[in-house]
Formats: structure tokens, sequence, C-alpha cells
């Protein structure tokens, strides 16, 4: 919970550097970026969204000496910091926490009997990565309905306490780079707040749902 927590400010320094962010930014704004508009040219949007369906946990696998037992654990947590580049591209920041507990039993034999032994594989993957959304305002106008494509790539840092590994269990960090294509949607309840959804490829989950404040220029 403490890393839940972490991320939950660290969504909030966000929010403060996105509003940073568009004090900085250029003054040259088209007429048609109104308050009104789905997606606002150098505008911040700050979101954080809850993961569903994690590959990682789906694929989890023990070799022969051990058997699978259930999967615990939270759902991955998704923060994003995305700055508006015109009318229709972004350009996005994405951090995730993933952490489960992967219950196994480790198999042994003695005196012509089996024994299982309880272990637990305490798996945490920090993820950070960056993407180029694409918008759809001008194709759907949807007034409230902002509708986004995403593409791009995430960095993933897993660390496992005790997987097992050969007839032994072993703690260890992998890391691997994935691909990120989704397809996702933001529906605005005022200027600035709205409710979001995506789904799509990125090993942390299937489809996630959030909220997300939007920074805009005055």
């Amino acid at each position: 919970m403490k890393h839940l927590t972490s991320l939950l400010l660290l969504v909030g320094c966000w929010q403060y550097a996105g509003a940073q962010m568009l004090s900085a930014a250029p003054q040259k704004a088209k007429a048609a970026d109104t308050l009104s508009s789905v997606f606002v040219s150098h505008s911040v949007t700050a979101s954080i969204s809850f993961g569903f369906i994690d590959e990682y946990r789906n694929q989890f696998d023990v070799p022969v000496g051990f058997q699978k037992n259930n999967i615990s654990g939270f759902v991955p947590v998704y923060g994003r910091l995305e700055y508006a580049l015109s009318s229709h591209m972004g350009l996005a920041a994405s951090m995730v926490y993933d952490e489960f507990y992967a219950n196994y039993y480790q198999l042994y034999t003695g005196n012509g009997k089996e024994f299982k032994r309880a272990r637990t594989d305490m798996t945490t993957i920090y993820s950070g990565g960056l993407s180029l959304n694409y918008h759809f305002g001008h194709i759907i106008p949807v007034k409230k309905l902002d509708v986004f494509l995403t593409a791009g790539v995430l960095l993933n840092n897993i660390h496992h306490s005790a997987r097992p590994q050969g007839d032994s269990t072993i703690a260890f960090v992998d890391r691997e780079v994935t691909p990120v294509l989704r397809v996702g949607a933001r529906y605005y309840i005022s200027n600035k707040s709205s409710f979001m959804l995506d789904a799509g490829l990125d090993k942390h989950s299937v489809f996630s749902l959030g909220y997300s404040v939007r920074f805009l220029k005055h």
C-alpha cells in the first residue's frame, strides 16, 4: 500500500507540474481552442486509472516439481501526464505500479509420500514509458467525448521475491520493453474533469478505468 500511496502522491505532483507547464507554454492558440473544445492545444491532462485482466498474472507458471495455487494482490495503477502538442496530437508520459502474490506449492517426496510446501513469489513491477496519442475530435464531433489512439513503449522492471526455477526458488529483477497500443476515450463532466477508459495491449491490463483533470490556458 505504501507504493500505491506514493503513486497517488506522484500523480498529484504531475497535476502541479501540469499547471507549471501551462504557465511556460507558448502563448499561441487557435481561435477554435476554447474551453468547450474536447482536446485543446497546449493543455495538460493528468490521469489516474486502474487496470483489469493483467497479462503478467495470467502468464505466471511453474516448472516441474511445483504446483500452481491462487494469485492475489492489487490491480495495476496507472499515472499519466499528457501535453497537447496540437489540437489532435499529444505526448504522454506514463507510470504503472503492478503488484501481486503468485502462490504455489513446492513438491517434495520422502518415505514414499509426496509433501507440499506453500511458497509465494511477490511480484512487483515498476513501469515507465512514453507514447503519442492521436485524438479524433474532428472526426467524432461529440461535444464532451474525446476518443484517442495511443502508441508507445513501456520499460518494465519486474522484481521477484521467490520465483521457482529448477528445483529451487530465487529472487531476481528482470527487465523488458513492451509495446503499447491502446484505444481510449474521455467523457468530460466539466471543462476540466472527465472519466476515462482505455483498452488494448501493454501487458499490465486489457482495459483500465479512471479519472482525468485537464489544465487549460486562460
